[in-house]
């Protein structure tokens, strides 16, 4: 995550994604608490409910325009470049050694 003058600035991997923006959840209601038998001399408290307060909508996967922080972009862009550098060092090796035969 990046701050710049105080604001979080994120990036994401589908900007077209990123102008949509996900449906409101949806309040789904809870039945009334049941006594049980064991303990009927007991009065259960109605819970309340938190109204106005949705469940946080679950995160997207990469491919679908789930944005990242920048930092941890960055950082998975330093291990792809490593991952290159890499192979591109076994590539080197193997026609090294193919030459040498």
């Amino acid at each position: 995550m990046a701050y710049i003058d105080g604001k979080e600035e994120y990036y994401s991997f589908n900007s077209r994604m990123e102008e949509k923006k996900p449906p409101p959840p949806k309040q789904v209601p809870r039945p009334a608490p049941v006594a049980s038998s064991s303990n009927s001399n007991v009065k259960k408290q109605p819970q309340a409910q938190n109204k106005g307060k949705g469940k946080a909508p679950a995160p997207k996967p990469y491919s679908q325009g789930y944005r990242i922080p920048k930092i941890q972009q960055d950082a998975m862009e330093n291990a792809f470049q490593m991952a290159r550098t890499i192979m591109e060092l076994q590539n080197k090796e193997e026609a090294r050694i193919r030459f040498e035969k």
